[in-house]
């Protein structure tokens, strides 16, 4: 299965780039739900669509919250 991709507003990105930011929130829906994100499948973290200074990271938990 091919990687997550977030293409996150720069500062967001720096946030996870630093470890302040630990969790991304997605409206549920057809791309965004637990089969989706499975715990374990891979995530690229990019700064908007740049190609450099990507970010690789896995899946820790999900979590279904309504607002």
């Amino acid at each position: 299965m091919r990687p997550l991709f977030f293409a996150l507003k720069k500062e967001f990105y720096l946030q996870f780039r630093e470890g302040i930011k630990k969790y991304e929130i997605r409206r549920y829906g057809k791309r965004w739900n637990e089969k989706t994100c499975g715990i374990g499948r891979a995530v690229t973290l990019s700064n908007g669509y740049q190609k450099e200074g990507r970010l690789n990271c896995r899946v820790t938990g999900f979590e279904k919250v309504f607002v």
